[in-house]
Protein backbone atom coordinates (compact mmCIF):
# COMPACT_ATOMS: atom_id res chain seq x y z
CA UNK A 1 0.00 0.00 0.00
CA UNK A 2 1.59 3.61 -0.86
CA UNK A 3 0.11 6.10 1.37
CA UNK A 4 -0.01 10.27 1.01
CA UNK A 5 0.38 11.68 4.77
CA UNK A 6 -0.76 15.23 5.75
CA UNK A 7 0.17 17.23 8.86
CA UNK A 8 -1.72 15.40 10.72
CA UNK A 9 -1.28 12.46 10.43
CA UNK A 10 2.36 13.06 11.32
CA UNK A 11 1.45 14.72 14.04
CA UNK A 12 -1.09 11.56 15.06
CA UNK A 13 2.06 9.09 14.95
CA UNK A 14 4.27 11.19 17.30
CA UNK A 15 1.76 12.02 19.84
CA UNK A 16 0.67 9.20 21.54
CA UNK A 17 -2.18 11.12 23.76
CA UNK A 18 -3.86 12.22 19.82
CA UNK A 19 -7.19 10.59 19.52
CA UNK A 20 -6.13 9.17 16.11
CA UNK A 21 -3.06 7.77 17.09
CA UNK A 22 -3.68 3.94 16.59
CA UNK A 23 -4.97 4.47 13.33
CA UNK A 24 -2.14 6.71 12.27
CA UNK A 25 0.25 3.96 13.47
CA UNK A 26 -1.85 1.67 11.35
CA UNK A 27 -1.39 3.82 8.38
CA UNK A 28 2.18 4.17 8.68
CA UNK A 29 3.13 0.28 9.78
CA UNK A 30 1.20 -1.19 6.55
CA UNK A 31 2.32 1.61 3.87
CA UNK A 32 5.01 0.15 1.83
CA UNK A 33 6.00 3.79 0.47
CA UNK A 34 4.82 6.67 2.28
CA UNK A 35 4.68 10.46 0.27
CA UNK A 36 4.30 13.49 2.43
CA UNK A 37 3.66 17.07 0.44
CA UNK A 38 6.19 19.57 1.42
CA UNK A 39 3.92 21.80 2.55
CA UNK A 40 3.32 19.05 5.77
CA UNK A 41 6.85 18.81 6.04
CA UNK A 42 7.19 22.49 6.86
CA UNK A 43 3.79 22.44 9.26
CA UNK A 44 4.94 19.25 11.05
CA UNK A 45 8.22 21.19 11.49
CA UNK A 46 6.44 24.37 12.66
CA UNK A 47 4.44 21.72 15.17
CA UNK A 48 7.01 20.15 16.88
CA UNK A 49 9.16 23.69 17.39
CA UNK A 50 6.25 25.35 18.95
CA UNK A 51 5.05 22.19 21.44
CA UNK A 52 8.92 22.01 21.60
CA UNK A 53 9.27 18.52 20.32
CA UNK A 54 11.89 19.26 18.06
CA UNK A 55 14.66 16.70 18.19
CA UNK A 56 13.39 13.99 20.78
CA UNK A 57 10.45 13.63 18.16
CA UNK A 58 12.64 13.95 15.17
CA UNK A 59 14.85 10.98 16.17
CA UNK A 60 11.88 8.64 15.61
CA UNK A 61 10.84 10.18 12.08
CA UNK A 62 12.17 7.93 9.49
CA UNK A 63 11.45 4.32 11.75
CA UNK A 64 8.50 2.02 11.54
CA UNK A 65 6.65 2.77 15.36
CA UNK A 66 5.80 -0.32 17.21
CA UNK A 67 2.04 -0.83 17.54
Amino acid sequence: MEALLDTNVLVAVVVEDDVNHREAIRIWSDAEKIYVPFISVVEFEYFLLKHKLGSKARRGVGKRPES
